[in-house]
């Protein structure tokens, strides 16, 4: 007997698991062609308590998620770029959440999600840290009331 699963189930079967059931995938950490360092993960409880911890060493976090349930998202294409315009950062993200060690100044963060596009400006201060969250309109990822991953 074969199983399928239904097509607007697959994604939310990732997600779900992805946040769930690998732990173990640790954070990848890297730098910009400027040399600003990034860690980006969240992907499982343990990646994400290592996120946290490092979370002052960062001065903008940004998160990844489906809108309405609130489950994180990954494959999102991430680009940040300072007040001249200039790429500091362009990514695709394999997990949730990206953390980068950006000096003061004015910035706009775009994120796109299979055509849907997200800019969020923002003001990073000397010492501060900021949070940018997208969140998609993900059609059949949302489960209904009650219903977790």
């Amino acid at each position: 007997m074969s199983r399928t699963t239904p097509h607007w189930l697959g994604p939310a079967i990732i997600v779900g698991v992805l946040a769930t059931g690998a732990a173990a995938q640790a954070a990848t950490q890297g730098s910009s062609p400027q040399g600003y360092v990034y860690l980006e993960g969240g992907i499982g409880s343990d990646d994400n308590a290592a996120l946290d911890a490092k979370r002052g060493s960062y001065s903008l976090g940004v998160v990844t998620a489906v809108r309405g349930s609130g489950a994180y998202l990954a494959d999102v294409d991430l680009r940040i770029s300072d007040a001249r315009g200039a790429v500091v950062l362009e990514r695709h993200l394999q997990g949730p959440r990206l953390m980068i060690a950006l000096p003061p100044g004015k910035y706009t963060v775009q994120a796109s999600y299979r055509g849907q596009v997200l800019r969020r400006e923002t003001t990073i201060g000397a010492g501060s840290h900021q949070q940018s969250v997208f969140d998609f309109a993900v059609e059949g990822d949302v489960l209904p009331k009650g219903t977790t991953r």
